[in-house]
């Protein structure tokens, strides 16, 4: 197994939530999204849902892409520069400070990257990753952890006519995992997906039905009928959003939805349902879309807001929802939904 480089880690004390300044926002998937990370100057910052921060010197050039709680901590993965190219790197604290976990095998490319957790009730159960020797090669490659070791690591998707860039993805009810990311069929990119069931991985098989018009950035999160994944897609003049329902083994595609631009894509399991956090250019505004436990959206609030910064979506505990900005918190303003 492949070990990357040293890390220095070193806890700060036990902070209010606040938002970072100057750094883009990462937010976990799970728990109301009380887990976060951002990158301040050289060092990373993770903030605990106990209100406690963990700053992380990272290696320079080095970044997390994914960041989830775990039954006694929380588990961040990423990507590390190396001689040749870049390689995957993992963090994990259990409790008593953060630590590297070793790589899995795979094989052999220049570059690897863009991984994805994949968690089980709050256990770390594999991982997904993309590898090639160069953007336009990327292959989409997974492997299970199993009693702290790697399982043989699979090949999802083999290298295709172009790009294989954004994968996401999830742990169903069921215990089966859902991957989901964007490739380029020769003439536009698709959202592709498979799905892993007894330790092997189905074929990739597009989401949505057939087009001509480029299909980007998916973002997946589990439901009680399955799961619910969402991109951006272009309508000839503008991106906006679609999304897509898997209920017994099927996608039920949505229509579109959102202003013109929209994007920049979170999704995050909230106490009762899920909550979706969007951007959009015309209107100039981050819209939160509130769903049920199934996917289904029962109402939206949305903020006026030019800035690019990505917001935190953050829910009190009297079950009030904000946007939180370093210029200070909006308070979002729910309407329902027909």
């Amino acid at each position: 197994m492949r070990n990357p480089s040293s890390i220095l880690l070193f806890c700060a004390g036990c902070t209010l939530l606040a938002c970072p300044s100057e750094a883009q926002v990462l937010q976990s998937t799970s728990q109301n999204g009380l887990v976060w990370t951002a990158r301040e100057g050289a060092e990373t910052r993770i903030h605990l849902a106990s209100g406690e921060d963990i700053r992380v010197e990272l290696p320079p050039g080095a970044s997390i892409r994914d960041l989830e709680p775990t039954t006694d901590g929380w588990m961040a993965a990423g990507r590390l520069p190396t001689g040749r190219g870049s390689d995957l790197l993992i963090l994990v604290d259990e409790g008593d400070g953060a630590d590297l976990l070793p790589v899995p095998e795979g094989s052999g490319a220049r570059y690897r990257g863009q991984p994805v957790l994949f968690l089980e009730d709050g256990r770390f159960v594999g991982l997904a990753w993309t590898e090639g020797e160069g953007p336009r090669e990327f292959e989409i490659w997974a492997a299970d952890w199993q009693d702290g070791q790697w399982g043989l690591a699979q090949r999802v998707s083999p290298k295709g006519p172009g790009s294989q860039v954004a994968p996401s993805g999830s742990v169903l009810e069921d215990g089966s995992r859902l991957l989901v990311w964007a490739a380029f069929d020769g003439e536009d990119d698709e959202i592709l997906w498979s799905q892993q069931r007894g330790g092997r991985w189905t074929p990739p098989r597009r989401i949505h039905l057939e087009n001509d018009v480029p299909d980007l950035m998916p973002a997946i999160v589990s439901t009680e009928s399955g799961a619910l994944v969402v991109w951006s897609w272009f309508d000839g003049n503008d991106y906006r959003l679609k999304s897509a329902r898997w209920v017994d083994g099927a996608w039920l595609e949505s229509g579109a939805f959102g202003g013109k631009g929209s994007g920049n894509v979170g999704l995050i399991e909230s106490d009762d349902g899920i909550l979706l956090l969007y951007q959009s250019v015309k209107p100039a505004e981050w819209t939160v879309l509130d769903l049920d436990l199934s996917g289904i959206p029962r109402r939206v609030a949305g903020v006026m807001e030019e800035s690019n910064e990505r917001p935190l979506v953050v829910v009190e505990d009297e079950g009030e929802t904000l946007l939180r900005w370093l210029q200070g918190d909006r308070r979002l303003e729910w309407r329902d939904l027909p």
